[in-house]
């Protein structure tokens, strides 16, 4: 079965844990008076946590949607993640969609909450989208719907490169159990990406890592975890082998 199971905390001030089979993700949520149990609660318990608990999600390398997105040399990626919505607000800051005008394609990284989220970004480009603990009913979330712009971890050939998306990478590394390489052998585990995008933290972040160019846009509802702010940003690079700029909000 797919639906979440819950081991009950034996009282409100300890951490119960959830366990989501289709990520193979072991949890702890902490109760907070007024707001029920919350948000999952790091560190994973040693025995339970990602990536060695449950099968490996679903990945592959398929046929991006947009065929001449797939050829191009030059891409404009918009890079988006963590908008937990409608928790934080009831739709995208306008500022965001703004941001993206022009982009060939863009990225969510996971914990979008409600799919109708995807709906507006897909106004401005095609999207594909990473599935995070909050689309499966994190904090009592309604667990969402399967979606074809949505899976747990994509693969797509673009501008030359191999870009992976999916929610969590541990990005600064966490030795010796959260490293980069147990990700890409969870996630990725046919073909080593060039680039991967993520998110989970709300915090943005670019590093090379073992030759691995890790981008984290952040979040533009919880940035850094404050309470709901708008926090537009943009920034462009170059990579080996293409020219991608990303805007990031």
């Amino acid at each position: 079965s797919a639906a979440r199971t819950v081991e009950e905390a034996a009282a409100p001030s300890e951490t119960r844990y959830v366990y989501a089979p289709l990520y193979g993700e072991r949890y702890g949520e902490r109760y907070s008076e007024g707001y029920g149990w919350g948000y999952p609660h790091r560190p994973y318990p040693p025995h339970g946590g990602r990536p060695d608990h449950g099968k490996p999600p679903p990945t592959s390398v398929p046929k991006t949607r947009d065929r001449s997105a797939q050829d191009r040399i030059e891409l404009r990626i918009g890079l988006i993640s963590d908008t937990h919505i409608p928790e934080a607000r009831a739709s995208l800051w306008p500022q965001v969609l703004d941001a993206f005008a022009g982009v060939d394609l863009i990225f969510h990284a996971g914990d979008i909450h409600e799919f109708y989220v995807l709906d507006e970004l897909e106004r401005v480009a095609p999207v594909y989208a990473a599935r995070g603990n909050g689309e499966d009913g994190s904090g009592g979330r309604p667990t969402q719907p399967e979606d074809p712009r949505v899976r747990y971890a994509w693969l797509l050939p673009l501008a030359g490169l191999k870009v992976g998306l999916t929610h969590y990478v541990p990005v600064p590394e966490r030795p010796p159990n959260f490293t980069l390489q147990r990700w890409i052998d969870r996630f990725f585990p046919d073909e080593r990406p060039d680039v991967i995008v993520s998110g989970d933290t709300h915090v943005e972040r670019i590093a090379t890592i073992d030759g691995v160019y890790c981008v984290n846009p952040g979040s533009p509802t919880y940035p850094h975890n404050y309470d709901t702010q708008l926090a537009p940003s943009a920034c462009s690079s170059s990579l080996p082998g293409a020219r991608t700029r990303r805007f990031c909000s």
